[in-house]
């Protein structure tokens, strides 16, 4: 079922192409991705994927920030 929803998040937001992020499916995105990560630590009993997902975002955000442009200039 929820896979299912997921197939179809890119019809029910169709406003998002013109507006850019839905803050609704920005944040049901972030809790489903919480829920997914604390249930695997749960199933590891163990705070070890919980590190490593911490690390790979700040990662993927030291990158981000190092490549974005300055003066809000549009690609």
């Amino acid at each position: 079922m929820v896979a299912l929803l997921l197939v179809l998040v890119p019809f029910l937001d169709r406003g998002a192409a013109q507006r850019g992020r839905s803050p609704v499916f920005t944040a049901i995105g972030v809790v489903a991705l919480v829920y997914m990560i604390g249930l695997t630590a749960y199933g590891y009993r163990s705070l070890t994927p919980i590190y490593v997902v911490l690390a790979t975002f700040a990662l993927v955000a030291v990158l981000g920030l190092g490549t974005r442009r300055g003066g809000g200039e549009r690609p």
